[in-house]
């Protein structure tokens, strides 16, 4: 089985995928069963590749092209780190102004890491309405973040809207005939274009709200959010809400990580 695996696995850290060698003489793994022509159109998935345009090149673009995990979000800059002298090799962000705790305030919503589960700070130059906070809220729920991860352009990705039921307006209208059907197509434009509205609010709210794109899933969680004083008090390398008590100079930790050297408030000055 071992050596089955090591033939023709490809492990990543979001993917695992099998496929045959393909060569009617290999003793591990048995002939393939369907057409070459079919066969030699199948390859492992590809790991995300960043374009020129701020987004990762799309699936068909990079399908059966040989890639590594090095753009990995969460993998950015793992190699450069030191876990034995804290050493990291810092990124510079792509935000329009430096992120403070008056901008973390401003918007006064995090967005919680997919992989490492870390609160990333949302920063913005004024502050947010409710009606803005609530619509923002609504949209992180609905996406997959991950450390050093864009907010550009991103009414590309998938948003996730919820669909009333019309399982009772349809049995209602079976015996309408024609004027069912007229009425199904205006219902439909009409949540076409609410569809559009909803991208053109969160695409305009992204216009002013912004992410460190420079954090990666080893970076610590910053000075400014425990400056703002409005979020809840977390570890400051994992994030988790379990913390113990430290000294007034000291940033906290939880009891997973209190055998790391503790860091003092003054060296993130």
């Amino acid at each position: 089985m071992q050596e089955f695996l090591e033939h023709c696995y490809k492990s990543r850290h979001y993917f695992f995928s099998i496929k045959k060698c393909g060569e009617s003489t290999c003793t591990i793994c048995s002939p393939i069963r369907c057409s070459t022509e079919d066969f030699e159109q199948l390859h492992h998935f590809s790991d995300p590749v960043p374009g020129e345009d701020s987004h990762y090149i799309s699936f068909e673009k990079l399908y059966g092209t040989p890639t590594t995990e090095d753009h990995r979000p969460s993998f950015r800059d793992a190699k450069a780190k030191k876990k034995e002298n804290m050493i990291t090799t810092k990124v510079k962000h792509s935000m329009p102004f430096c992120p403070s705790a008056i901008r973390a305030k401003n918007v006064g919503v995090v967005v919680n890491c997919a992989e490492c589960e870390k609160p990333r700070l949302l920063f913005s130059a004024r502050k947010l309405s409710k009606k803005d906070r609530t619509r923002l809220q609504s949209f992180l729920d609905t996406i997959f973040y991950t450390c050093s991860m864009l907010f550009h352009n991103t009414c590309d990705l998938a948003i996730t809207t919820p669909v009333p039921s019309k399982q009772h307006d349809e049995i209602e209208n079976l015996d309408e005939g024609d004027d069912c059907n007229e009425d199904e197509s205006e219902n439909s434009d009409d949540e076409n274009e609410s569809d559009n509205n909803i991208k053109d609010s969160i695409r305009e709210l992204f216009s002013r709200v912004f992410v460190n794109d420079s954090w990666s899933c080893t970076s610590q969680i910053k000075k400014p959010y425990y400056s703002a004083g409005i979020y809840p008090d977390v570890c400051i390398e994992c994030g988790s809400l379990d913390i113990n008590e430290t000294a007034e100079d000291k940033f906290l930790h939880c009891s997973s990580c209190s055998d790391n050297t503790a860091i003092s408030k003054k060296r993130l000055k």
